[in-house]
């Protein structure tokens, strides 16, 4: 980050926003074949007010009277004079307008935000999915940080999962495993019919 610029507050340090991570519960099948699910998510988003600057609208900026806008001051220290960033406008040589009363100038807001989210096929228990500028906003005109969701899949009452396998109990009578058949089991896709071999 640097001092002001970038329609950042001037004498405020521009910074990226905190980034997010969240628990994403999803049901076994949207994880097996892929899905698209929409949540809210809590973040700190850009207050609507003020557009994110932290200065109430019609306040504009000023000169800054300590240093007179050269953002810098003169010091006497015995025989030496010494020119020090001014602290008051942090060396940006003008002062913001009037703090926005949301946010208590910091031009952001907490919200519910909904996104949609892509869940792609196959992923596994605990894998994370990126959403890239979902996260809180920049401080001060920065850019958004990130949301990481954990991906937690529910159980389902027929499949279990093992690595790229998928596993499920079929009951077959005592004839058809000894002497061989058919049985119906389910898939992702629907029922479908196997030979079960004798013995």
């Amino acid at each position: 980050g640097g001092f002001g610029g970038g329609g950042g507050r001037p004498g405020r340090q521009i910074r990226r926003g905190n980034d997010l991570k969240l628990e994403l519960r999803v049901p076994f099948m949207d994880a097996a074949l892929g899905s698209t699910v929409e949540l809210s998510i809590p973040r700190q988003a850009a207050c609507a007010d003020c557009a994110g600057a932290g200065v109430r609208s019609g306040t504009g900026e000023t000169v800054c009277p300590d240093c007179r806008g050269s953002g810098r001051v003169e010091q006497q220290r015995g025989p030496m004079r010494m020119a020090l960033p001014c602290q008051r406008c942090g060396g940006a040589g003008r002062l913001p307008g009037d703090p926005c009363p949301r946010g208590q100038g910091s031009g952001l807001r907490r919200e519910q935000e909904k996104i949609k989210v892509r869940i792609p096929a196959g992923i596994e228990d605990g894998n994370t999915v990126r959403v890239a500028g979902k996260g809180d906003a920049g401080a001060n005109g920065g850019p958004a940080g990130d949301a990481y969701l954990v991906v937690r899949i529910e159980p389902h009452p027929l499949f279990r999962r093992e690595g790229n396998d998928l596993l499920c109990d079929v009951p077959i009578g005592l004839a058809t495993a000894g002497l061989g058949g058919t049985a119906r089991v389910p898939t992702l896709e629907g029922e479908t019919t196997i030979n079960v071999p004798a013995g």
